[in-house]
């Protein structure tokens, strides 16, 4: 079995068939939530997970965004990148960056109960990923879903290895409007600000997040890893 994205690890086949099997009936579906800052290959890994497991749901925080924003005229800072957020308040400062996207985040993840409710009505395991899922907000949302299983795994990087190797492939379409070098440093300016956002947060609600910071296969394998750990043998 080999992934279209990603390398599967060597001699990991009897432990991908061990959370197969486990996912195939479980008593309560299972929900993997995938976060943490721009860039960290949250949809790759994503997608990889479910040609691994067999997982057929995925949703993306910011497809939700772009439904919300479509539906919701009263609030327009949905209709903003999460990197745009702080022209909800229209001085472009840290603090407005960071403020401005929390906002953004507690209106999606409000969203998110709607996905978990479906999930459970119909007995589907389910991958959510993106940059929305902040744990100072998620982790609440385990009291309201009891029955549910939920596995939240965060990405970090470090600055040089972001720079270095993960900044150079992704696609600039979002960024037309400004050269490579300008879009350059937006990301790293934007990275250095969300990066110590992350920080915070994982530190905050007693997280260790998984480092992005050498090789797909290693990713992988530490997020298989970590949802063995999390979901059992």
């Amino acid at each position: 079995m080999k992934g279209y994205f990603f390398i599967e690890p060597n001699n990991w086949n009897d432990k991908i068939d061990s959370l197969t099997t486990y996912l195939i009936n479980p008593e309560n579906p299972i929900i993997i939530f995938i976060s943490g800052a721009a860039g960290l290959g949250k949809s790759s890994v994503s997608m990889e997970l479910c040609h691994l497991l067999g997982i057929r749901n995925l949703i993306c925080t910011d497809t939700l965004r772009y439904i919300l924003a479509s539906k919701e005229e009263g609030k327009p800072l949905l209709r903003y990148f999460s990197h745009e957020c702080w022209k909800y308040y229209d001085e472009h400062t840290e603090n407005n960056m960071i403020s401005g996207f929390r906002k953004q985040s507690k209106l999606i993840c409000d969203a998110v109960d709607n996905v978990l409710q479906d999930a459970y009505r119909h007995k589907k395991n389910t991958i959510i990923e993106g940059i929305h899922i902040l744990p100072s907000i998620m982790l609440k949302k385990q009291e309201s879903f009891p029955d549910l299983k939920m596995v939240f795994i965060y990405l970090t990087t470090d600055f040089d290895y972001f720079k270095n190797v993960l900044l150079p492939n992704r696609t600039v379409s979002s960024y037309r409007h400004l050269t490579i070098d300008g879009y350059d440093c937006e990301r790293l300016s934007r990275f250095l600000v969300f990066h110590k956002m992350w920080i915070d947060e994982f530190e905050s609600n007693n997280i260790k997040p998984i480092r992005n910071c050498s090789s797909p296969e290693n990713l992988t394998e530490n997020i298989l890893q970590r949802l063995i750990e999390e979901i059992g043998d």
